[in-house]
Order: structure tokens, then C-alpha cells, then sequence
């Protein structure tokens, strides 16, 4: 019938969401998940008032993806396994230490 949904939803995978919080600093940031690049940035910059500097999300097929995160200028570079059902929620940050730290979470992060 006409204006009646779908008796069976389209399945459309899972939802990775990806941000990039503290510690950059007008960074060039490229992201690829399962080898393939998805996102390249130049000159990213966390805002300090909310401890954001991007985001964005990504649907996937797959359960199982490697995401991995690379500073090229600033020589850090880290790779994540991760499990996504459904929607999976992943903060990125710069440590005060210089390092690739990561968050990961089913509900959403707030920034104020």
C-alpha cells in the first residue's frame, strides 16, 4: 500500500561515530577504516570551550573493522580493533603526554 513503511526495515550495518577530541592542534589527521581512507583533514584544532575538534560517522557491514588514526606531521599513528553493533561511539585524543589515547562507548558523548 502507498504511504504504509516496509514490513521489513533494510538492514544498513552499523554505525561507527567518530571524534576527535582533546589535544590537537591544527593537525593534519587521517583516518582509515579496514585499509581504506575515510576521512583526511588538514589543520584540525580542538575547540577548548566543548573539547571538540571534529566529528563524523561511518556506516559499516562489517562487525569487526581496524580503524586506524594517523598524525603523518606529527609522527603518532595507532590502530584500534573494534567490535560495532548497532552504533558505537569512538573519542579520539591527544594525551598531555603526546600519545593516541582513545574512549569508546553504546551511548553518545557530550560536549558542552
Amino acid at each position: 500500500m502507498d504511504g504504509e513503511p516496509a514490513s521489513k526495515p533494510e538492514s544498513s550495518g552499523a554505525i561507527l561515530s567518530i571524534a576527535l577530541e582533546e589535544g590537537f592542534s591544527e593537525d593534519l589527521v587521517v583516518i582509515s577504516l579496514d585499509g581504506v581512507e575515510v576521512y583526511r583533514q588538514p589543520r584540525v584544532a580542538t575547540r577548548l570551550q566543548i573539547g571538540l575538534a571534529d566529528s563524523f560517522e561511518l556506516q559499516t557491514a562489517a562487525s569487526s573493522v581496524t580503524v586506524a588514526v594517523a598524525l603523518p606531521d606529527k609522527g603518532l599513528a595507532t590502530e584500534l580493533e573494534l567490535e560495532v553493533a548497532g552504533v558505537l561511539y569512538l573519542g579520539i585524543s591527544i594525551s598531555p603526554s603526546g600519545e593516541l589515547v582513545h574512549r569508546r562507548s553504546t551511548i553518545p558523548f557530550g560536549y558542552v
